[in-house]
């Protein structure tokens, strides 16, 4: 949740090393998703808010959903282990449904990418930021490297395919 930037936990017990601990001063609230998993919401309290950017970003929420899937340690109480992201699954507003992780990392392979990001841009579509190995100083090898790059990411769909959705 790049809203809020990171948010503190506590430290647990050396053999817990995977799990974090939740601070209580942050108010977060484990909800039930399915199956065992829980979703971490970032609840608004009266005041005391200062260590939440989300409430200064949309001044009218109530609650965010970190949308990362927790499980609980089965031993002890709110200690909580990170499943997955759940952002690895893109529902587009144009009903293609897509996995950007894997999307980047054939983006990724290519010699002169460093790294690669795709996003859901709503009814815009997708954008992808790519982080170029060298810096291109004329136009020319801009040319190049977006002809290059294009051709990775045409490559993205036979082995990436998008699904439409029905």
């Amino acid at each position: 949740m790049s809203e809020n930037g990171t948010y503190p936990h506590e430290i647990t017990n050396p053999e817990d090393w995977e799990y974090i601990l939740s601070n209580p001063l942050l108010q977060y609230q484990m909800r039930p998703v399915c199956q065992g998993l829980y979703d971490m919401v970032v609840v608004r309290r009266k005041n005391g808010d200062a260590l939440r950017n989300i409430f200064k970003a949309y001044p009218n929420l109530l609650g965010r959903r970190v949308q990362n899937p927790f499980s609980k340690e089965p031993n002890k109480d709110d200690v909580w282990l990170c499943r997955e992201r759940t952002e690895d699954l893109i529902f587009s507003s144009s009903g293609e449904t897509y996995l950007p992780k894997s999307m980047e990392g054939v983006i990724e392979l290519c010699p002169f990418i460093n790294a690669a990001l795709i996003i859901e841009r709503g009814e815009a579509g997708k954008a992808l930021l790519a982080e170029s190995e060298e810096a291109a100083t004329c136009e020319e090898q801009k040319q190049k490297l977006l002809d290059d790059s294009w051709r990775s990411v045409q490559s993205t769909k036979e082995i990436c395919p998008v699904r439409q959705g029905t």
